[in-house]
């Protein structure tokens, strides 16, 4: 094998390693600010749990949202610079034991989805993003794999709000 293949293929890794981390820490910082966006919305629906329609719902709406702001691109470059320390450190993890306690204290009520009549902004679009994305037809590569990703994900839990 010559000193180019070789370069290659180090090129190919190392390409293929800060892609894993584009898209690893793409999912981190929309995961984080889906559920931050659900609970808000859980609050304004006067609920005290989140369900699957409301991840659901909050991912769709900061696929709208979020992606395209600054904080978004900011989020993703700290997710990375964490990974980079993470891998650094020798660090052993924890496996924490499931606790089945914690999920009988949730009243069965609570579990089930409501829409939220609040009529702030954000309220009110996150009631309405089915019906945007449902005609989003996205361009950009990585909004194209996410929509196709969260439609995936969702196709089997999903019920008609």
């Amino acid at each position: 094998m010559t000193s180019t293949c070789i370069s290659s293929k180090i090129e190919e890794t190392d390409h293929s390693k800060v892609l894993h981390k584009i898209i690893t820490s793409t999912l981190i910082a929309l995961t984080e600010s889906s559920l931050e966006m659900a609970d808000i919305y859980v609050k304004h629906a006067c609920r005290s749990v989140i369900t699957e329609i409301d991840i659901t719902l909050a991912i769709r709406f900061q696929s709208k949202h979020f992606i395209d702001s600054e904080d978004f691109e900011d989020k993703i470059k700290s997710f990375m610079e964490d990974s980079d320390e993470d891998s650094d450190e020798d660090s052993e993890e924890d496996s924490d034991e499931d606790s089945s306690e914690d999920t009988k204290d949730i009243d069965e009520s609570n579990k089930i989805f409501t829409k939220s009549k609040c009529t702030c902004k954000i309220c009110e679009d996150m009631n309405n993003v089915n019906n945007w994305w449902s005609t989003w037809q996205p361009i950009d590569p990585l909004k194209l794999s996410l929509k196709k990703a969260i439609n995936n994900a969702v196709c089997d839990n999903m019920i008609d709000i």
